[in-house]
């Protein structure tokens, strides 16, 4: 039977077992009160910059996350373990969790005769510290732990020794700030920390040592030398109490340092040492290797430390890893904020351009105006507001384009946005028919700076404005000094062929255009211009009345042209009249009965059925002629072709129209200025259906004004064709009569209407 005495003698014995380990464990880590492990750098020197636990601001150091294990032992009996994580957020923020342990072998309990009870006793102590950190001004990092303690530790109160668990919690803070970042005299960053300043154990008064901590940490000559220094005021919140007996009543300071070096980018070699209030206390000294070589830059590294405690024969070795993962901070900064980019302003600009490509001016307008109001640091805010007066124009709101692009001049007088404001506003001068206002762009956009490719645009623009002056001469001069690699060059040498043809020099004329249909299109728009190319050169050569083969050449041109071509009726117009100037009647029959079924105009769907009964009438086909022609009549008569009164009037509309639209850009424009909240996102879509409407309108105008002015090469007015068609009608069926009358027909009659035929066929070879 236990007896009270045995009971307590066997509570004592254990406790005093448990403090020998403890006390043997306390002269290698430190000395003091409980806890000591935590903030003493003895057993973890080489690693200790990169705990939480040591400064919390300490891990918004790293730049990859980093892993770290730290395991050393003493005696054989005692050892201590530290694990880590650290992980980046972004360019000023970090988290990280650590993991301290410290503890001894574990012993059996006796009883007072020393029998053992078959019980083992354990003397642990763990500790979690859950940090975060962040770059709070410039060089000021901020940061905080939150502790968590967990104890197995002996229980000498009950009436078996055992083991319980206790539990704790405690915060800590710390900063750092970085004194120096130079390529010659270094990086030094000098820290402040609170080691277990606050701590509380449940359900005891046990309470864990406090230390303030002043940390320097240093690397000269390109990180090729290390140095590192600590300095402890310990144990400054504890109580006289609160001391274990014979533990020293005051321990002040501990002061630690290291000094490192890295040989060849590789191998790593500290020297450690450290002094407190009795003096002298440990020295030691470190070494391992580091390859980031081998793991794409990112460290990789072990090491091993030897640690002698003071006078004692006490020693430690720590064996350390670490590593670090993933891709440094800077690189996952960029591409999130790439990401980040693109669902704010990239995102927005490269939307508005798709649109703004795809000719959607309205709707690219407001997102390239929301550009500029809510992201005015955006790096392409120059190229913004240009796009801003482009999709204006694009719209055809000539007067804000105009201010537009001279706002963009104004604001970005030194970006490439500059020229391309004034080529814009080079274009609204054209299309006003402003000459003088062209001119003054052009001479604006010869300047020094600006970039060729635009100077050329400017080039074509001016040269169309010489053939309205008539300058003939000058236009063609400006439109061969664009080079070939140069979206207008097509279109210029075209030009030059009008110049050409107007100065009456036919020859020039066709090297030009023979020129033009040997170039490769690029897009839709060469394609169409080299097609009117082929018409202008059949019908030059149909106008050639002294070159042998002149015919020939022509068909030759026409034909190139295809079904799908803007230009094709004209084409066919020029074949049908062609081959009736060749007598080829089958071509023209071919040819007018194709106009006819594809032509929308019905002095064109005339024009092929007046080819066609042309062909019939030359092989004495006079009923399907007179059919052909009393069509067209029919036709003809039905159909009020626009005239001089009908332009005026619609031009008195337009202006109307254009004033209103004007102002409807004006207020787009200031609109355009304002951030888009909802009463202006209101007023926005107010606006889009007026403005598609009236644009529409404008539009048609344009067109009705086009086609009235449109020359074709080979068409003719409604009066020419209605006057052809109707003496055509009148003598074909005269033809007919005289070769159907009374069942017979005359020689001499025959001989009559072939003279007529004759006669009428030399009359439609001299067409011009």
């Amino acid at each position: 039977m236990i007896t009270y005495f045995s009971r307590r003698f066997t509570r004592i014995r254990s406790a005093l077992l448990v403090a020998l380990a403890v006390g043997a464990a306390a002269q290698v880590w430190a000395q003091g009160l409980s806890g000591e492990y935590i903030i003493s750098d003895r057993w973890r020197h080489a690693y200790s910059m990169y705990s939480g636990v040591t400064n919390p601001a300490f891990i918004n150091e790293e730049n990859y996350m980093a892993l770290r294990f730290l395991f050393a032992s003493t005696l054989q009996e005692f050892y201590m373990h530290e694990a880590g994580f650290t992980m980046p957020l972004g360019l000023h923020e970090a988290v990280g969790i650590s993991w301290m342990m410290a503890g001894a072998n574990k012993f059996g309990a006796t009883d007072h005769t020393g029998q053992l009870y078959g019980i083992s006793i354990a003397d642990q102590h763990h500790f979690f510290a859950l940090t975060y950190a962040r770059n709070i001004w410039s060089r000021l990092t901020v940061g905080g732990n939150l502790n968590v303690i967990l104890q197995n530790v002996a229980n000498i109160d009950s009436d078996i020794p055992g083991n319980e668990m206790r539990f704790g919690f405690g915060v800590d803070v710390g900063l750092s700030w970085k004194l120096l970042r130079h390529q010659l005299l270094g990086n030094h960053i000098l820290g402040l920390s609170t080691n277990n300043i606050f701590n509380m154990i449940l359900d005891t008064d046990e309470k864990y040592t406090s230390a303030l901590r002043l940390s320097l940490l240093s690397d000269f000559w390109e990180r090729r030398i290390f140095f590192g220094a600590d300095l402890l005021l310990k144990d400054i919140l504890a109580d006289a109490g609160e001391w274990g007996p014979g533990d020293p009543k005051n321990m002040p300071f501990e002061f630690s340092q290291k000094l490192g070096a890295n040989i060849l980018r590789i191998f790593k070699v500290y020297a450690l040492s450290g002094f407190n209030a009795e003096g002298f206390d440990h020295y030691g000294f470190a070494f391992g290797a580091n390859m980031p070589g081998f793991f794409n830059g990112r460290d990789i590294e072990g090491m091993i430390q030897f640690v002698s405690v003071g006078a004692s024969d006490a020693s430690h070795i720590t064996f350390y890893a670490r590593t670090e993962l993933g891709r440094h901070r800077e690189e996952i900064y960029a591409r999130n904020m790439a990401r980040r980019g693109a669902l704010g302003p990239n995102l927005l600009y490269n939307q508005a351009l798709e649109l703004y490509y795809r000719g959607e001016y309205f709707r690219a307008y407001w997102i390239f105006s929301q550009i500029a109001v809510e992201h005015p640091d955006f790096f392409r805010n120059d190229m913004v507001n240009f796009y801003q007066a482009a999709c204006l124009e694009g719209m055809d709101m000539r007067q804000s384009a105009t201010t537009a692009f001279n706002r963009t001049k104004d604001e970005h007088s030194r970006s490439v946005a500059a020229p391309l404001a004034d080529l814009g506003l080079m274009r609204i001068h054209y299309r006003n028919g402003d000459h003088s206002a062209v001119e003054r762009q052009f001479d604006e956009l010869n300047n020094l700076g600006v970039p060729d490719s635009i100077k050329f645009h400017a080039f074509y623009i001016m040269g169309q404005t010489a053939i309205r002056r008539g300058d003939f001469a000058r236009a063609r001069e400006l439109f061969t000094m664009i080079p070939e690699n140069h979206p207008d060059f097509v279109f210029a040498h075209h030009s030059a062929a009008i110049a050409n043809v107007m100065n009456d020099d036919i020859q020039g004329a066709i090297s030009d255009l023979e020129f033009v249909v040997t170039i490769t299109p690029q897009n839709r728009a060469q394609e169409e211009i080299i097609n009117r190319s082929y018409v202008f050169l059949g019908f030059l050569f149909y106008e050639d009345l002294n070159t042998e083969g002149a015919l020939a050449r022509a068909v030759t041109a026409l034909r190139r042209v295809p079904r799908n071509s803007y230009y094709y009726q004209d084409a066919l117009m020029g074949l049908g009249w062609t081959a009736l100037k060749a007598r080829q009647w089958r071509d023209c029959l071919n040819a007018g009965a194709e106009l006819a079924r594809t032509a929308t105009d019905p002095i064109l769907q005339s024009e092929g059925n007046l080819l066609q009964a042309y062909a019939h009438a030359m092989d004495r086909n006079y009923g399907p002629a007179i059919n052909l022609l009393d069509e067209a009549a029919r036709r003809l008569n039905a159909f009020t072709p626009p005239n001089q009164s009908e332009l005026a009037q619609r031009r008195n509309e337009y202006s109307s129209i254009r004033s209103d639209y004007e102002r409807m850009g004006a207020r787009i424009d200031e609109l355009g200025q304002a951030r888009q909240s909802s009463i202006i996102q209101s007023s926005i879509d107010s606006l889009q259906t007026p403005q598609t409407r009236a644009r529409a309108t404008i539009d048609q105008h344009l067109r009705f004004v086009d086609e009235f002015q449109r020359s074709s090469f080979f068409a003719r007015s409604h009066e020419q064709v209605k006057d052809d068609v109707e003496f055509a009608l009148a003598r074909f069926s005269r033809f007919h009569g005289a070769t159907t009358g009374g069942g017979t027909r005359s020689s001499g009659g025959t001989e009559a209407i072939d003279d007529e035929l004759e006669r009428l066929q030399r009359e439609l070879e001299g067409l011009e």
